[in-house]
């Protein structure tokens, strides 16, 4: 962006060129992080301006860390609802005429996605330019094309994939046409009273064609230590003024071992990278996976013959697959956790078509490798999440026949009974539960039945009181997605993202319940509903789903190792643990 005074800059080089080349970047951290996604084209002028205020402060050399770090931190300050006041202290910015060779490559790019468009059926075609070149909601089109939502959603989804498969040479386009679809592109103008010239939107959808999806949410570690601000109450300080500040604190204690105090900004974790491993045995999807010593347990599914009962084990140390002993009752969108070593498996869908809901419960003891029924679930249910907390196995949510349901029951081994408790605050389905310290957080999901919006919320129950209450919703809606737990943190990944415009995703977001916030992690490389997955040691594994995620096995190394005391001094792991 061209702003007064920015080809003079004091740092050296050309600022507006430097800030204009990762647009994408910043609109990715901000849409990833804003509550309203309406306000991503204030929140990039505001955090542009933020960058030219201290643009003196830059190191040309670590500008992609630089501006990622500035967005972070005013997406936090914009989350605490503070008016932004450069914004009523520097002008309107205009945008320069882009330069020749950038105008040339973005009518190329655009030409050759017509011309991939012409070589797709005349049905498809028409799908994809309905969508994206005319901004058409599913809703809208299910109704020209003759036929239901979902139809139309995988219909769009083929169409994308097919032309995404002609214009691979063409990795910009990835961006533009990918998995991810921006609730409001830049170069549209918004509506109501903004700021945002007509002209710098415009402009800056040419020159960020190709940016916005390759390697935009790819942030480098160095960010979280570049020299910009860091948020501190109401305040914005050099980070070199406060990094004394937030510096552990160490005192010795009796064994001679440091002992930290807690700091209030924990540096910024490494979110991982992906991997492909060899495929798994079969192309399921909508299973469930359990991680039991060095190994993986993939449990039922279905896939596009029919439902599957035989249990697979994957041994992370081998790395090699076997066959285990078969459900006895194969069903699929069902859950499952794992108590004391034994895998229990409640609910789920019976025979496709008839989709009946079941109520059965039965477990596996991987040891004896061995199947037993136990009592059943009060209320049949499929498309459920379900979490282990104190022992107990909590079945939450799901759907039956009619609207999907908010029932809460748990079941405890010891008793061998069922108990129902508090349900949940609101009806879910396609949802996905998780338990952190004894509380369970449910995530995302289908409302009432599937003609309501997608569900972007975070509750969390307490079962010690029996009571729920409320967490950061996450930055975008999502449904038919896993998630699991690393690290305290929760990554939720894959499924059906946004709303009313859902899109199949790779996208991955973590929560850190510490802090009730939400971060973007590293993209799936393959992206897909209905996976299944778990994490083992530090490592999630991605196993299957629908469509290209068919006998796909993918997993996310995230760098965390949970450390043991087996094998460790007493006196110095009495310091350790406390660090």
């Amino acid at each position: 962006m061209r702003i007064s005074g920015a080809g003079d800059w004091e740092g050296g080089g050309n600022f507006d060129q430097l800030v204009l080349s990762h647009l994408g970047l910043i609109r990715h951290i901000g849409l990833s992080t804003l509550r309203r996604p309406g306000e991503l084209d204030d929140f990039t002028q505001q955090v542009v301006l933020v960058a030219f205020a201290h643009r003196n402060e830059l190191d040309p050399r670590g500008v992609k860390g630089w501006l990622a770090t500035v967005a972070r931190n005013t997406a936090i300050q914009w989350s605490r609802k503070r008016t932004p006041d450069l914004l009523a202290q520097l002008p309107d910015i205009p945008l320069p005429t882009p330069l020749p060779d950038e105008s040339l490559e973005a009518e190329e790019r655009w030409s050759q996605v017509i011309e991939g468009l012409a070589s797709l059926d005349d049905t498809d075609e028409r799908a994809l330019r309905a969508h994206y070149l005319e901004d058409r909601g599913y809703e809208q089109m299910q109704r020209e094309f003759g036929v239901s939502y979902s139809a139309m959603r995988k219909r769009v989804s083929r169409a994308r994939k097919l032309l995404q498969e002609r214009l691979t040479a063409l990795a910009g386009l990835i961006g533009l046409i990918g998995t991810r679809r921006q609730p409001r592109g830049f170069g549209d103008v918004p509506g109501g009273d903004n700021r945002m010239t007509a002209t710098i939107s415009l402009t800056a959808s040419m020159l960020i064609v190709g940016w916005v999806g390759v390697g935009a949410h790819e942030l480098e570690q160095s960010a979280w230590r570049a020299a910009t601000f860091a948020p501190q109450g109401d305040t914005l300080l050099p980070i070199e003024l406060v990094a004394e500040e937030f510096r552990p604190k160490v005192k010795p204690v009796a064994d001679g071992v440091g002992e930290a105090e807690a700091q209030p900004f924990p540096a910024a974790p490494s979110m991982g990278t992906w991997t492909r491993l060899d495929g798994a045995p079969d192309e399921r999807a909508a299973a469930a996976a359990t991680a039991i010593d060095d190994r993986l347990y993939v449990f039922a599914g279905i896939d596009t013959v029919g439902p599957r009962d035989a249990t697979l084990v994957y041994d992370t140390r081998s790395h090699s697959w076997d066959v285990s002993a078969a459900i006895p009752t194969a069903r699929s969108y069902f859950s499952a956790g794992v108590i004391d070593g034994k895998t229990y498996v409640a609910g789920g869908l019976g025979t496709p078509g008839q989709w009946t809901a079941l109520s059965s419960l039965e477990v596996h003891d991987p040891v004896t490798d061995s199947w037993d029924t136990l009592a059943d679930m009060p209320t049949a249910r499929g498309k459920t999440a379900a979490a282990v907390a104190g022992g107990k196995l909590y079945v939450l949510g799901g759907w039956a026949s009619g609207p999907n349901l908010r029932t809460n029951e748990a079941y405890d081994p010891a008793t061998g009974q069922w108990e129902a408790r508090a349900d949940m605050p609101e009806p879910n389905a396609w949802h996905s539960a998780v338990a952190i310290r004894g509380e369970i957080y449910v995530l995302g999901g289908q409302g009432l039945d599937h003609n309501a919006d997608d569900l972007r919320s975070l509750f969390i129950y307490i079962p010690a009181t029996n009571t729920w209450r409320e967490g950061a919703p996450m930055p975008e809606t999502r449904t038919r997605f896993m998630a699991c737990v690393v690290g305290g943190r929760i990554y939720t990944i894959g499924g059906w993202i946004g709303d009313p415009n859902a899109e199949v995703t790779a996208v991955v977001h973590v929560y850190d319940p510490v802090s009730d916030s939400w971060d973007i992690g590293p993209d799936m490389p393959t992206a897909g509903h209905d996976l299944f997955g778990t994490a083992l040691d530090g490592r999630i594994y991605v196993i299957g789903g629908w469509d290209q995620r068919a006998g796909v096995f993918e997993v996310l190394d995230t760098g965390f190792r949970a450390i043991s005391p087996s094998g460790k001094d007493p006196s110095t792991w009495g310091g350790l643990k406390r660090l």
